[in-house]
């Protein structure tokens, strides 16, 4: 099966990302600095605020979504694979990451929602699924993902 549709999503924005890397960065080795001075923190303390910092650096930088769309098959990954047969998809919808979230237009209750939208990204695509769900996802490419997903089910 080869992707008619493939991309990773990062968790959170490049810009964004940087940013916290340099300032963690820069906070350890003033940490550091200060405990060389025998000012603030000890050893332990230092050890273990590192260790925080790199845990969330990682996960910034390394954790990211995948959408993939084979012949017939959505694969979305993040922490768990999602596969969803186009035979369960009922319908699709594009557009702004805050208006998917409340799922404008829709107007069903009672459904089991699932939002996998990224801080940074604009677009998101939804697709209601059978069996009263619904999965968002942030996109950079919502008119390819859309134009690789079926058509809207006739009833």
């Amino acid at each position: 099966m080869t992707a008619v549709f493939d991309e990773k999503v990062n968790l959170f924005p490049r810009d964004a990302t940087a940013a916290l890397v340099l300032v963690f960065v820069a906070t350890d080795i003033f940490i550091a600095i200060c405990m060389a001075a025998g000012i603030g923190v000890d050893a332990i303390e230092f050890s273990a605020i590192t260790i925080v910092f790199a845990a969330v650096m990682m996960i910034a930088v390394f954790v990211k979504i995948r959408i993939t769309v084979t012949d017939n098959v959505l694969t979305v990954r993040f922490l768990k694979s999602r596969r969803i047969s186009f035979e369960n998809i009922l319908d699709k919808v594009s557009g702004d990451s805050d208006d998917m979230r409340n799922y404008i237009g829709w107007g069903i209750k009672n459904v089991k929602h699932t939002n996998l939208i990224c801080p940074g990204y604009e677009d998101s695509v939804a697709v209601k699924l059978i069996g009263r769900r619904i999965l968002t996802v942030s996109t950079s490419r919502p008119e390819e993902l859309m134009s690789a997903l079926p058509d809207r089910k006739k009833d």
